[in-house]
Formats: C-alpha cells, structure tokens, sequence
C-alpha cells in the first residue's frame, strides 16, 4: 500500500479548512499513511502556527512538524507575496527542493496530491514516470490569481505540470470541460466538493449552548465564506435595506472598501473567520442561508462547499447560481438569478415550514455527498489504474 502526500497551500491549523485536508482525513481512515506539506499563507500565521503546536517562536527557518488526526504535518512560511513572481522562482527552485531532499525517499513510494502550482518547482525534479501525481483544480485560477500578468504565468505553469501528471481532479463540470478542451490527453476525474460524515451527528440543540449573541433579532439570515471578489455585495447590501428586521450573519475573512460599507448596518455581524468546528453550530442557529455570487466565469466554475453544509443541517438555501455538480440539487435549493428574484426568494425560504424538506436535505446530502463518498470515488479510480 502506498503513501499518500499531500502538498497544499494552507495548513490545517489555518481557520479556512480545506478540501484537501478533508481528503487526506478521509484517506487516513482508510488505513494509508499520509504526509500533509503546507505553506502558511501570511507570515504572521506562521509564528501563530508554531504557537499552536508549541514550537519556539524564533525557529523561523526550521520547518513546522505535528501530528494532528494521526497525519504527519509539515508546514513553511510563505516568505515573498504571490506577485513577486522571480522570488517564489528561486525560493521554490533552490530553497524547498534542498529541504525536500530528506523526503525523496518516500517520494517514490507515494502518490502525490497537489492543488497548488507553486509547488511545481519543488515537484519538478521528482515527477517522471514512476511518481504518481494527482493534481485537484479546486476553483479557476483567477480565484488564486486574479491579476493577469500573474495569472498568465500560473497557466503557464499549469500547462507544464499537467504535462506530467497522471490525473487531475476537477471539482466542476465546467472546470473539466475547461480541462478537456485545454488538455485532451489528460485523464480528468469530476470530483465536486462534500460535507464531513459526522456532520450527521450534530443536532440543533448542540447550538442552544452555543455562546452567541443572545438578543440577535429573528430571522437570522446567514452567510459562510470569503467575502472576496466574487461575492456580490451590492446584493448583500441590497438585502440589508430590505430586511431592516432581520439579522444577517456573515462569517468569513473579508477586506476591501465593500465589506466596510456594509458595516454601516445595524442588522450586521461581520464575524471574520471562525475555526471549523464551531461552523455547524452557526449555521444551525441561521434560519436561512444565502449564497450571494457574481454570476460571472469564478463563480460558475465554483463548487462552493458550504453549499453542502447548509443542506446536511438542513437550511433553505437562496443561491443566484443553479450549480451543476448535480442535478438533483436545484430542487433543494431556491434559485434568485437577479436581485428582485433573489429578494423574493429569501421571502419564500423565510415562510418555509415543510419539516420533510428539511429532512429531505439532510438524507440526501448525507448519502451522496460526504467527503467519505469522495475518497471512494478517488481511490476506486486509482484501484482501477492500477497505481495503489
């Protein structure tokens, strides 16, 4: 049986989990053993990290190491912002691949999962033939790289790194269109986003206990996710005017002048970032749940995972997109494709009293959709090449 690692950008102490964090719990479970490299996103969250491990604060070029959730975690700092491109350059060429050469032992023994390209310079030197390479396009790359220039760049990387790898996930069917049609001869797998099993365990009266704020106003009506480019928060704002006596929730990072706007309300809690385990209990205390996007290219290759939190406790949910990862979700789901629509529909979702619906939600999300699912769908593929 092989190893699996896992070379991601954010470590799992960071408050936004990520996809491949679940994956690699999920493979854990399995019985395989797994390595989990990870970059620290801001420098600062890397002191922060070795605070939370209880390194010394001053090991500044020594690597971060734990075990969490029986997974072996390596983490580094990210010395230079994504847009000076020829410093990642000699960081990723020079630097990380000397640290890695006490790694290159399992290398070849392992399958490697990869979901961002500023690993390809430290992969380069190990990728031929006999490594396997799983890489997971999670989003477009205008999410990571929304400059252009910078952005041209990673597609040329993408370009280069799918030209030796042995499979890519995609977690859209737009993305695998996009794939397919840029790469014909890459094996691509749809493999969409999920919710943790256990999830199914949590009842709402964990959230009774929950230390909220306890005059908020009913109905509360919620949001989980970055607050970043692709977020409408013109709608959001829109919302606001239109439910004075509502509460709106919104947990997340979030920066820039529209998020500051929006602070002018007085039915407004922005939260920030919240660690993981505290996101069911939010989102059982909101009566409703919004996904407000832009409806433009990001967002329809998106396959945003709170979508699947929402409905695995069950929760009305008013999207401006119909997502396509499954065609059964539309009917779960109240669709808002302009702002007038979307208005009207959080009315609708707000008189929804229909306990069977409710429960419909949480069946159907809970069978089909669970990272557990997923990781049987990755290692049935793996098991069917032959690479395990």
């Amino acid at each position: 049986m092989k190893n699996f690692i896992f070379f991601c950008e954010l470590p799992p102490q960071n408050k936004i989990v990520g996809r491949p964090w679940f994956l690699a719990k999920e493979i854990k479970k399995r019985g395989y053993k797994v390595f989990y490299f990870a970059l620290s996103p801001i420098f600062y969250r890397y002191f922060e990290e070795k605070k939370n491990i209880s390194q010394k604060f001053f090991d500044i070029l020594k690597i971060t190491h734990y075990h969490l959730s029986g997974i072996e975690v390596f983490s580094f700092p990210v010395y230079f912002p994504r847009r000076f491109l020829s410093f990642h350059r000699i960081n990723y060429t020079l630097f990380l691949p000397l640290i890695f050469n006490r790694f290159k032992s399992i290398f070849k023994k392992s399958i490697i999962f990869v979901n961002n390209l500023l690993w390809f310079w430290t992969l380069k030197k190990v990728m031929d033939n006999s490594v396997t390479i799983i890489y997971d396009r999670a989003d477009d790359l205008e999410v990571f790289y929304p400059y252009k220039k910078i952005r041209m760049y990673y597609e040329k990387l993408e370009e280069m790194f799918l030209k030796k790898v042995k499979l890519s996930l995609a977690v859209s069917k737009e993305i695998e269109n996009e794939l397919k049609k840029k790469y014909p001869f890459l094996k691509i797998l749809f493999l969409p986003n999920g919710v943790p099993e256990e999830w199914s365990l949590i009842l709402p009266l964990e959230s009774e206990n929950f230390q909220v704020e306890k005059n908020l106003k009913k109905p509360v009506i919620g949001f989980i996710g970055s607050l970043f480019q692709w977020v409408d928060l013109d709608l959001i704002e829109k919302c606001l005017q239109n439910f004075p006596d509502a509460t709106f929730i919104l947990i997340g990072p979030h920066k820039g002048k529209g998020v500051q706007k929006l602070s002018k309300y007085s039915n407004i809690l922005l939260l920030g970032a919240q660690p993981y385990s505290s996101i069911p209990l939010w989102i059982n205390i909101f009566d409703i749940c919004i996904i407000p996007f832009k409806k433009e290219k990001v967002s329809y290759k998106a396959d945003p995972i709170k979508l699947y939190e929402y409905l695995a406790l069950g929760k009305p949910v008013i999207s401006t997109i119909e997502w396509q990862s499954d065609n059964y979700l539309k009917d779960l789901i109240y669709v808002g494709r302009d702002e007038k629509e979307f208005i009207e529909k959080i009315k609708i979702a707000l008189k929804e009293n229909n306990p069977v619906l409710c429960q419909q939600r949480k069946d159907y999300i809970l069978k089909n959709h669970t990272w557990r699912k997923r990781v049987d769908t990755l290692l049935k593929f793996i098991k069917n090449e032959n690479w395990h």
